[in-house]
């Protein structure tokens, strides 16, 4: 028995002892490389395939990707205003959605590095450590428009400590360079892109056909910190400044609350937009909410030991929420799972009588695949006969992680990977602008 066992640990150890040994042979490189060689030649070849249904994108080389210039005096006219890739940054596409023509300009002004705030393309200003915070951050790709500026101002407050490390009056030196003049560009290529196509042209539709007879309004759900109300309520006022701007922000989580009360006081919103914590469903209800994350709350299961002495928070279906309203240009529906079951038919009816544009981030839990996919079932709510919506965009969620060519989408603007997908329609029964 003991010389058995002896042979078999030696037979099972046979293979690793001869993979070890190639490892530390001259081969090891050579294959190593054929490997990788491989790798970049599929690589390449699927991205010729994804590019193929976005006829107006080219591959540059990576040295003629233009960053925006940063800490330029002010006189300086550089900023970069062609869209890149998110993913691939030496795609560059020639033409920015035809939306961003508009009269409406990249923001540009100064930062102040020191003040814990920083403003976007749109001249929307947000506090750094919400808009940066480690749920964006971690997805360099899927949120690269948001990450590459919570960079960029880090690179700023490098270089300035470092041009500073010698000064003789260091102190003095930060102090005096604490404000950067800086010229931001449109968008990369992302995830997010599409959102903000949804949101100017929201914009556009209401200055051009309602401005004379409605207050442009925008109705956020799952507002996180107000992301989409303050981006919509700047793009309105760059747009047209006698504009009338009307907003209500949803949010179940009550931890958001101060969030969402900063984006509002940054941006001289507190007096134009309604604040609700509560959450949307199905019917209305009561339910403890449970753990406060970086992306959200969800209801606590009914008798859970976890939940026990947690807040109490009101369920109120989406008939409900816009019952008070009489014309809607937008609603931005992002509630992390749970879209399907918000769009009753009753819900869908007062959709179908109030609202023009709506914008859904997707999700997507692994599908059951005895059910149909999230994404389909909401696709198929907005254009049964009965609603009729028009699709505007429409990608599945893939994955945050956004680490191989699986987790892209093909778009009209190159491959981006979606992290919480996007579903967006146009109602046929306002007049309105194409973004096609």
């Amino acid at each position: 028995a003991p010389r058995d066992a002896t042979r078999r640990d030696a037979t099972a150890s046979r293979p690793a002892a001869m993979a070890s040994s190639f490892l530390r042979s001259a081969w090891a490189p050579l294959a190593f490389a054929g490997v990788l060689g491989a790798y970049v030649l599929l690589f390449d070849g699927a991205i010729e395939r994804l590019m193929k249904k976005a006829p107006s994108t080219k591959l540059y080389p990576e040295n003629a990707v233009l960053e925006s210039k940063l800490g330029q005096p002010e006189s300086s006219n550089q900023a970069v205003m062609s869209p890149v890739n998110a993913y691939i940054r030496q795609l560059r596409i020639e033409k920015h959605h035809p939306i961003f023509s508009t009269p409406f300009k990249p923001w540009k002004g100064y930062w102040d590095l020191d003040s814990g705030y920083i403003t976007d393309f749109t001249g929307a200003t947000w506090k750094k450590s919400i808009y940066c915070n480690p749920s964006y951050m971690i997805q360099k790709v899927a949120h690269a428009l948001r990450t590459d500026l919570c960079l960029q101002h880090d690179w700023l407050t490098y270089l300035r400590r470092q041009n500073c490390s010698q000064s003789t009056s260091r102190a003095k030196c930060i102090e005096d360079n604490r404000k950067q003049f800086v010229k931001l560009p449109w968008p990369v290529v992302g995830e997010e892109y599409f959102e903000y196509i949804d949101v100017f042209t929201s914009v556009m539709e209401h200055v051009k056909f309602y401005s004379d007879s409605h207050p442009y309004t925008f109705v956020e759900i799952g507002a996180g910190y107000g992301h989409w109300t303050a981006t919509a309520a700047t793009v309105l006022r760059q747009t047209d400044t006698n504009a009338k701007f009307r907003g209500l922000a949803i949010e179940f989580d009550k931890g958001k609350k101060g969030w969402i009360e900063e984006t509002l006081e940054a941006n001289s919103l507190s007096g134009s937009v309604e604040l609700r914590m509560i959450g949307v469903g199905k019917e209305d209800e009561e339910v403890k909410v449970g753990e406060s994350l970086n992306y959200g709350a969800r209801p606590c299961p009914k008798d859970s030991e976890k939940c026990k002495g947690s807040s109490i928070s009101k369920i109120r279906t989406l008939d409900q929420i816009l019952f008070d309203f009489d014309h809607i240009a937008m609603v931005d529906i992002d509630v992390q799972g749970i879209e399907d079951e918000i769009f009753t038919e009753a819900a869908m009816k007062a959709l179908n009588k109030k609202v023009v544009r709506v914008h859904i981030g997707t999700h997507s839990a692994l599908p059951d695949p005895k059910l149909p996919h999230l994404f389909e079932k909401i696709v198929g709510i907005f254009t049964r006969p009965e609603n009729n919506w028009q699709s505007e965009w429409a990608f599945k969620s893939t994955s945050f992680l956004c680490r191989g060519l699986h987790h892209f989408r093909d778009t009209p603007f190159g491959p981006v990977c979606f992290a919480d997908g996007v579903a967006s329609f146009v109602n046929p029964r306002f007049k309105h602008l194409s973004v096609r």
